[in-house]
């Protein structure tokens, strides 16, 4: 789903966010060096938050078998509130260690359906 591309991108803006930032700014005959410091770990501890909230929100929760494929829903996809009156408690929360195996009922037919079966 992309993890390793946004984790990479993380990392990214972090080190541009930090070093390079801090290499531009540095100058030790300034006075307010220390609160420029300051001011640059917190952008980079703010950035590193938003993008591991991110990763958080977008995290792959149930891995559905639909009876011909496996398709991936992702936490963001879902509505906490309706994920809540889910039947089956398992699956009234999101997983913290992963993704959830889960499958598809197939559809039930009527006994004098049009409908044939395959």
């Amino acid at each position: 789903m992309g993890g390793g591309r946004l984790a990479t991108l993380i990392v990214g803006v972090d080190m541009a966010l930090g070093p390079l930032i801090t290499l531009i700014i540095f100058d030790t005959r300034k006075k307010g060096l220390v609160y420029d410091l300051a001011v640059v770990v917190a952008i980079q501890l703010g950035a590193l938050g938003y993008g591991v909230h991110t990763m958080f929100a977008a995290r792959p929760a149930f891995i559905v078998f639909t009876g011909q494929e496996l398709a991936v829903i992702s936490a963001v996809d879902i509505d906490e509130k309706k994920l809540a009156k889910a039947k089956i408690e398992d699956f009234r929360h999101f997983s913290l260690t992963g993704p959830v195996l889960v499958a598809v009922a197939p559809p039930m037919i009527e006994k004098n359906s049009p409908i044939l079966p395959l």
